[in-house]
């Protein structure tokens, strides 16, 4: 067993997986190839941008200014969100109105950039290693970093869920560290936030920016934990007018969904009980951003995030490092 850190007794992580996050790993070595990346631009509109996110499944993308032609912002769905929430007005009585505004079409994406304070643009070198971009995603609460080559250029993006999945792969490589019950380890967030089943799907919408969360649980009449909200579901909503009128069905119905070819909401549980290292498996395969834990009663407990995550590996890793 290791040191004692904020109260609690962590087991040492591999020597293996301490050298390659901290030495050997490189933010190259994990980051996705530019070629993979799609980009906005300053003279794009919010509807343009929204658009290129439904289009490609994807949750954010880095702004070219072209004045400069440099990367200046990330802008994701969260961004979206806010704006349609803070400026469009949510909810409106007619689910047609906002998308189709002038507003949202012709209004410049450059009103986007961190309003959801959620987005920091930092930077990192690709020659950086890993433990780094560990390091300024958990002090600074961000979701991505933008990679920059030798040269300065804007090169890739290093993304939480990139790590996770670099993580889970090397699940073996964990020790001592990956047999520990996560609720042993402090990781459970226990401020979970969560909607009634019967709710309308933009109450979830409305209740995720107003907690300042990713994503919420569905929960039943019983009490029950039955789906997941989150703002990455805005997206899958449709561009079109007519399709923004499932904002106002039943949250049951959206997570019910049986229409051919549509991302329907996962909900991915975990025990109090279960393995670090089963979590992140259950992150990795799952392709999911948070995993909800249940009591031994199977009651509604926690929640992981990745960022939970992260910290944890953080914390372990500077307490490694100044020793």
């Amino acid at each position: 067993m290791a040191a004692t850190l904020s109260g609690s007794i962590f087991p040492s992580i591999s020597t293996q997986l301490k050298k390659r996050l901290t030495e050997t790993t490189r933010i190259r070595d994990v980051a996705p190839r530019w070629s993979n990346i799609y980009i906005a631009k300053t003279s794009e509109t919010i509807s343009t941008v929204f658009k290129t996110l439904i289009d490609h499944s994807i949750l954010s993308v880095p702004l070219l200014d072209e004045n400069t032609q440099k990367y200046i912002a990330f802008i994701d769905i969260f961004d979206i969100l806010a704006y349609v929430v803070e400026v469009l007005n949510l909810p409106i009585e007619s689910s047609d109105t906002w998308i189709m505004s002038s507003q949202f079409q012709n209004t410049s994406c450059i009103v986007l950039p961190n309003r959801s304070q959620r987005n920091p643009w930092q930077i990192i070198s690709e020659d950086a290693p890993l433990q780094a971009a560990i390091n300024m995603l958990s002090q600074s609460g961000g979701h991505r970093l933008a990679v920059i080559d030798s040269f300065g250029r804007f090169s890739s993006v290093i993304t939480q869920s990139r790590i996770i999945r670099y993580l889970a792969y090397r699940s073996m490589e964990l020790g001592d560290l990956g047999e520990m019950d996560i609720d042993s380890l402090s990781v459970i967030s226990k401020d979970l936030i969560t909607i009634d089943c019967n709710e309308k799907l933009v109450d979830a919408f409305l209740r995720i920016y107003t907690y300042d969360v990713s994503g919420i649980g569905v929960v039943d009449k019983n009490g029950k934990l039955i789906g997941n909200v989150s703002a990455s579901d805005f997206k899958d909503i449709g561009f079109s007018a007519g399709m923004f009128k499932k904002l106002f069905v039943p949250i049951e119905s959206f997570l019910n969904r049986k229409i051919e070819g549509e991302n329907v909401p996962r909900l991915v549980w975990a025990y109090k009980t279960t393995h670090l290292s089963d979590v992140l498996y259950k992150l990795r395969s799952n392709r999911v951003h948070r995993v909800y834990i249940l009591d031994e009663n199977d009651e509604p407990y926690g929640v992981i995030t990745m960022t939970d995550i992260l910290n944890l590996f953080n914390t372990m890793l500077q307490n490694f490092i100044q020793r």
